[in-house]
């Protein structure tokens, strides 16, 4: 007897000629299907169960008040990672999984997550974590593309899960469990780009021309176009409209990041029965035309199905075009007719936080800005009249790359980008915040800061213009320069001369931090940049800075470096960019009896025989190098920023908390250090733990300078997004845990001298990640904002008494 149930529905149905084969061949039937252990003889072979210890998957009985007696598929395991895996394949669009599950209350289980894997994408796992319940059945239901990272996975190569997931994640070292689920089922629902027709690109100039069928009344009708360097759009010999390349219609922020295809409405220019479309481009075009007839929706994209000159086009796929980014057109974008209404929130309900204290609230000024250490031992900013403040600062105020849902409901929203960033600035100026920076902020949000009376704070790519270091497989540390090129010196000058003159006219601007998280820890996260040499200016100083640690002794180097491994010995110092050593390769072992008395008779001559935590001696000078690059790069940037800012406050690169002191310590020169860190280690809790406060004291006392925390925040998992570090189960939680981290940090570590929330949005397409003080609809998460407000009221007191007179 068959265990489960399984039913055909719909199969999708398209206009004839509407699609290519390629795109006919991605808009497969979809299927209702259920799974459903009751009455069941055994488990279907599409179900698996998985551990990372001895696990089962069984059928069992069960009696409830809400399922009844049944049969229900366990899965029993003895490990903290389980999941049970349905092995069928659907596409990403319009499929729905759902699920009916059972945790036993005492189960310390922290999350439980869907979760697929993607056919195209080499069958990695994408997931949603959710906040897990406990003690009663539970269903779960969720768009599958959900499960993918934000919104512009339709723009890439995505398009079928290979398997899903249900998976749960509980403590180390709990003791045997079991989860039941007691129905799985996928099926069909129509979404906001159905059906899920992916465009191509037309290449070159010309009058493109696609002639198709309308049957039935035709409404809702839409075209969305973009072409290189313009465009122009007819229906049925009737002009529709032309644009740019952009489009970025009152966005600048917009504008070079990606093309933007403008959107026109088609109402009364389709007509039942045969119609043409034709698109006129210099270089290459896209576009795509939607309407809805006989309740289903219909749509005609560009293919090579389309003419030129009565011969088929050359169309390409969108991914393979040489324009950076993603192309901001259907189905990426969803139609305004097929989509609701965006709705522009009111931010004036949200309480208040105007700060009463002037640490706090100080306006920018012309001058130059300083930093100040007062009799109570704390350090603060000081503006250039000389008054003390603490930098509360917000940052990803208009990370469009990152969140482009976010983006896409803020461009119905708002007429423009201006309207848009004076409510948006307008928010966290009512949470208390005084200033915006340092990243992934639009250039918009940081004239409405200064427009308001706030701080701005900024950072420059010292490091991007190249050329990178490069180790001894060709690899390239991308994010730090050779220090030692003549041509890195010169682009970095070049660079900085672009910004100077818009950053110094602007006197919100108080502080500028070289760049962010480069690769200049030292080791931190089973990275570094040792071994980072053989790039061709910073090859010839290794040359000469081992020739001087030797003392021209390569016989000496060669014992302490290999031992008795003759064949590895270098002719001279200058043989060392052809052998190309790697020092994070197979480590010299003192049990090589040349190589151990070398050791101990290195003495004073090169340097000392002490090699911290049996790192070969090898690896000891490679790191020892390591810092001279750091050290060089450093000077060298302080030098040229100094020249060319000389009113602002310098920062260090935004350190992400794991530096050696010897690395802190080639930034003494800098106004402040700059760190990113977060209060994400300890499960149901938002603290820093102790290695985190020692890192932060540590980048103080290597350096004697003050520390900015340039990014920190928490997150939790009831955003129902991928949230891989979250910790926390709600938005009570995650405000609770926001103003006990604050207070943990202002409290214990007087030397810091501001903080930067991470973040205003969320990172739903780069990370997954829910940052954000609104959601994707721009709508307030006000129990978060609760604890920010009471976070914010204690910080203002707490500054207030230690005032200087």
């Amino acid at each position: 007897m068959k265990t489960w149930t399984f039913g055909i529905i719909l199969a999708l149905t398209i206009p004839c000629g509407a699609l290519s084969a390629d795109a006919e061949n991605r808009v497969r039937t979809h299927v209702d299907e259920t799974f459903c252990a009751n009455s069941a003889a055994e488990v279907p072979s599409v179900l698996r169960s998985w551990s990372n210890r001895a696990h089962s998957l069984s059928l069992a009985e069960t009696t409830d008040a809400v399922e009844g007696t049944g049969r229900v598929f366990r899965v029993h395991t003895e490990g903290h990672a389980t999941a049970l895996t349905i092995l069928r394949e659907c596409p990403l669009d319009e499929t729905v999984l759902e699920f009916t599950y059972f945790i036993p209350s005492d189960v310390p289980v922290k999350s439980i997550s869907a979760g697929l894997r993607v056919k195209e994408d080499g069958g990695c796992l994408t997931n949603i974590r959710l906040v897990p319940v406990k003690g009663r059945w539970h269903t779960e239901r969720f768009p599958i593309a959900r499960f993918m990272r934000g919104d512009t996975w339709r723009a890439g190569t995505a398009r079928t899960a290979k398997q899903l997931e249900i998976g749960l994640i509980a403590e180390h070292g709990c003791r045997p469990f079991d989860f039941d689920v007691s129905r799985i089922r996928l099926y069909r629902r129509q979404g906001p780009c159905s059906p899920l027709v992916r465009p191509m690109r037309l290449v070159g100039g010309g009058t493109f021309v696609r002639a198709f069928t309308v049957t039935g009344t035709p409404t809702k009708a839409w075209l969305m176009a973009l072409g290189r360097p313009r465009f122009s759009v007819s229906i049925n010999g009737r002009a529709v409209g032309s644009g740019a390349y952009s489009n970025t219609e009152g966005w600048p922020c917009r504008s070079g990041a990606s093309p933007v295809a403008a959107e026109f409405a088609l109402d009364g220019s389709l007509k039942e029965g045969s119609n043409t479309v034709e698109l006129a481009v210099g270089a290459e075009g896209v576009a795509v035309l939607g309407w809805v007839a006989d309740g289903r929706q219909h749509v005609v994209a560009t293919d090579g199905d389309w003419l030129r000159d009565g011969v088929r086009a050359t169309a390409q796929v969108l991914s393979d075009s040489p324009t950076p980014g993603f192309w901001d057109i259907y189905p990426v974008r969803p139609p305004k007719v097929w989509c609701r209404r965006a709705e522009r929130p009111d931010y004036t309900k949200v309480p208040s936080c105007a700060s009463v204290s002037d640490w706090l609230r100080v306006r920018p000024e012309e001058g130059h800005w300083g930093t100040v250490r007062e009799p109570s031992g704390r350090w603060l900013f000081a503006s250039p009249s000389g008054h003390p403040f603490f930098f509360y600062g917000m940052q990803t105020v208009n990370c469009f790359r990152m969140n482009y849902g976010y983006s896409e409901w803020a461009r119905r929203a708002y007429p423009s980008e201006r309207e848009w960033a004076a409510d948006a600035v307008g928010l966290v100026q009512r949470l208390g915040f005084n200033g915006v920076g340092v990243a992934a902020s639009a250039r918009s949000a940081f004239d409405e800061a200064a427009r308001r009376g706030m701080f701005n704070l900024e950072y420059v790519g010292c490091a991007d213009p190249g050329p990178f270091l490069v180790n001894a497989h060709g690899k390239k540390l991308v994010g730090l320069s050779d220090p030692f090129s003549p041509e890195w010196r010169q682009r970095l000058h070049d660079m900085l001369a672009k910004h100077a003159a818009d950053i110094n006219a602007r006197p919100a601007v108080f502080g500028i931090c070289v760049g962010n998280e480069a690769h200049i820890e030292g080791n931190i996260a089973d990275i570094s940049q040792s071994g980072f040499v053989y790039s061709e200016a910073c090859g010839a100083e290794f040359v000469r800075w081992i020739g001087e640690r030797y003392g021209g002794d390569v016989a000496a180097l060669n014992r302490v470096w290999f031992g008795s491994r003759t064949n590895a010995w270098l002719k001279s110092f200058a043989d060392v960019l052809v052998r190309k050593p790697d020092p994070l390769g197979k480590a010299q072992e003192y049990g090589d009896a040349e190589y151990a008395a070398a050791m101990a008779h290195l003495g004073k001559k090169v340097g000392g025989a002490d090699v911290a935590g049996g790192k070969s001696r090898l690896r000891k000078d490679f790191d020892d190098f390591s810092v001279h690059i750091v050290r060089t790069y450093a000077a060298e940037v302080l030098r040229q920023m100094r020249a060319f800012f000389p009113d602002k406050l310098i920062g260090s690169n935004r350190f992400l908390g794991g530096a050696t002191a010897e690395m802190y310590a080639c930034w003494k020169g800098y106004d402040f250090i700059a760190v990113n860190t977060y209060p994400m280690a300890k499960w149901g809790d938002a603290v820093f733990t102790d290695r985190q406060m020692n890192a932060l004291r540590l980048a103080h006392q290597a350096t004697g300078r003050p520390v900015l925390l340039t990014e920190w925040g928490v997150q939790a998992l009831d955003v129902n997004m991928q949230s891989p570090s979250a910790q926390l189960y709600t938005q009570a939680e995650r405000g609770r845990g926001y103003e006990k981290a604050l207070r943990q940090i202002v409290e214990n570590l007087p030397f810091v001298a501001g903080v930067v929330t991470f973040g205003f949005q969320h990172l739903a397409d780069s990370e997954g990640q829910g940052w954000g003080v609104v959601d994707n609809e721009g709508n307030p998460y006000v129990d978060y904002i609760n604890g920010m407000n009471s976070a914010f009221r204690w910080l203002d007191c707490f500054l207030r008494p230690v005032m200087p007179e």
